[in-house]
């Protein structure tokens, strides 16, 4: 015990700076949006009811209950991960960068709301922002459909 306190005593600022560090590395990823610490943002009732008005009959037509898509600061030419979680099973795949950073979307198992998490691009007027957002979407959509036409010739 002794030992530990002498210890303490006389490394008491490269402690300081290890515990610095390892904060400013955990702020740094819940601003990022990675690993586990995601940062969510919840959007504008206006906007998350004109997509809700939109997209909700596909998304139970699909039988659809969590859509996240996009990263942070992922540049226009990379692609991105997608991950559709609905009640027969997950699908992940990485698309084209809709330039949209990281957005969530549960559906509620009832399917008769859902919430919308997004933090909006400051520069972006709320027509702007839904169409940007129902673009990705349809095009997710699309893929989606694709992959479960293709699963289903090998299951049947």
């Amino acid at each position: 015990m002794s030992r530990f306190l002498s210890f303490l005593k006389y490394n008491k600022s490269a402690i300081t700076v290890a515990l610095f560090c390892i904060g400013f590395t955990c702020w740094w990823a819940l601003k990022l949006d990675s690993g586990p610490m995601i940062y969510r943002h919840a959007t504008p009732q206006k906007l998350e009811a004109a997509y809700q008005d939109t997209f909700l009959p596909y998304f139970n037509g699909r039988d659809i209950v969590s859509l996240r898509f996009g990263r942070k600061n992922a540049h226009a030419s990379e692609r991105v991960p997608v991950e559709i979680s609905s009640k027969f099973g997950d699908e992940e795949w990485l698309a084209a960068n809709g330039m949209t950073g990281p957005v969530l979307i549960n559906i509620d198992p009832e399917g008769e709301t859902l919430s919308l998490y997004w933090d909006i691009p400051d520069d972006k007027t709320f027509d702007d922002s839904l169409s940007l957002l129902a673009d990705v979407t349809w095009d997710i959509l699309q893929q989606y459909d694709d992959i479960e036409s293709v699963k289903s010739t090998y299951t049947d």
